[in-house]
């Protein structure tokens, strides 16, 4: 059977991390703040040097790569968006939106995984943002490897009809719809949902439709899987933005401190029958990157 979860990973290490003018439009978590760069970069760099030892302590296998100076890219410290490594062998780039976030696929990582990984195959979909059609990834998408489902809310980060391409390709039934942070269209799935293996964390009553909404629902209960809904706040604190990761039989569910202070008793219970949480403070990061643990992390289910 397919696993949900991996215990390896590869992320970025920023090098100039920083408030992203072209992404903003679209991104309402992130904010701006008053501060020097390089002393952002350096907070950034200790939160996730920080996260890195604290997950190979847990004796995840954490690749990382030292993001590099030019040109300058603000959020290549979220690797997930334009690089996923498939429990289908398979290693993807996506199409990225804006060009400083184009600018941040690496032909140096893509060939070291195809060295390392001989018997994996490459599909790229980056030439897609020449038409200015965008498909970010496991952001854009929340992928349920068990159950072979592709969620995606609609954005202009999301192209629906890259999205249903890429979900044939892989022969996951593609679902998609339409999620709000108040008039705003959400920029990522991942920020309203997680699955991990029997469960699910799920905003859903950002999704406005009730026909969407029931639609969603009932894949996600077809499937059996624990439902822990999170409201529009949690989601505003990054409860939605969790990954499951998992050594031997030791599942752990992965999420920043801010997303764990914002849970109820009841929903930790819920989530902790099916893994261990282990949090992170990375405030920097959130704030300013509009983006949590869950988009700093690309799984590597390459054998």
């Amino acid at each position: 059977m397919r696993l949900q979860s991996t215990d390896k990973i590869l992320m970025i290490r920023p090098a100039r991390f920083g408030f992203n003018d072209q992404t903003a439009s679209s991104n309402a978590f992130q904010s701006r703040i008053q501060e020097d760069h390089a002393l952002l970069n350096k907070k950034a760099q200790k939160e996730f040097d920080e996260m890195v030892e604290a997950l190979i302590a847990h004796q995840i296998q954490v690749e990382v790569y030292q993001d590099t100076d030019n040109p300058i890219k603000p959020d290549a410290i979220f690797p997930n968006n334009w690089l996923a490594m498939m429990p289908q062998n398979q290693i993807v780039t996506f199409p990225m939106k804006t060009p400083n976030r184009q600018a941040e696929y690496r032909e140096d990582i893509v060939q070291d995984l195809i060295e390392k990984y001989p018997n994996s195959t490459y599909l790229s979909l980056t030439d897609l943002q020449h038409q200015d059609i965008a498909l970010e990834g496991t952001g854009s998408m929340v992928l349920d490897h068990i159950n072979q489902r592709a969620y995606a809310c609609l954005s202009p980060r999301t192209d629906i009809d890259a999205f249903i391409d890429f979900a044939n390709q892989i022969n996951y039934t593609p679902i998609y719809f339409h999620a709000f942070l108040e008039n705003t269209l959400i920029y990522h799935t991942n920020v309203m949902m997680a699955i991990g293996t029997g469960y699910a964390v799920i905003n859903l009553s950002c999704i406005r439709d009730p026909k969407e909404q029931n639609f969603v629902q009932d894949y996600l209960l077809k499937d059996k899987l624990d439902l822990i809904e999170i409201s529009d706040t949690q989601m505003q604190q990054f409860a939605g933005n969790m990954l499951e990761l998992s050594v031997k039989d030791k599942r752990y569910i992965v999420m920043s401190r801010t997303a764990y202070q914002s849970l109820k008793p009841h929903q930790i219970d819920t989530i902790t029958k099916h893994a261990s949480i282990l949090s992170f403070s990375i405030d920097t990061i959130e704030k300013i990157g509009g983006g949590s643990v869950r988009c700093m992390i690309a799984e590597n289910f390459l054998t």
